[in-house]
């Protein structure tokens, strides 16, 4: 009795782990495009899935940042109407684009406006 209880230990043990794997959260590409000084994103994702999604866009001063949700759009994300207060113009440089998921998986991309 005692050699089978082994095997199953193990066995439950893999099956834990196996059960705890997720895929790996990458932020493939970011396509931005400004037209009349409003952002809009269109992001490919490896690793998730759902139809909205939670990001955090930085500008390139790190003054400004913004929570907002892609939703889902044929191959990635798309993420509209992002726009600086009283109309000012959005700077040009590195943007940060930020996925951080509930179950802890994170990944950062930088992006550049000209």
């Amino acid at each position: 009795m005692k050699k089978s209880f082994y095997p199953f230990c193990l066995f439950l043990l893999l099956l834990i782990l196996l059960s705890c794997s997720n895929d790996e959260l990458e932020i493939l590409s970011v396509t931005p495009t400004v037209r009349e000084n409003i952002l809009t994103l269109d992001v490919v994702v490896n690793g998730q899935d759902k139809s909205e999604i939670e990001f955090t866009i930085k500008d390139p001063s790190f003054r400004f940042t913004w929570e907002v949700k892609g939703k889902k759009e044929n191959s990635g994300y798309i993420i509209d109407e992002v726009c600086f207060p009283d109309n000012q113009k959005l700077p040009e440089g590195q943007w940060s684009l930020i996925i951080n998921t509930p179950d802890g998986r994170y990944d950062e991309k930088i992006f550049e406006i000209r």
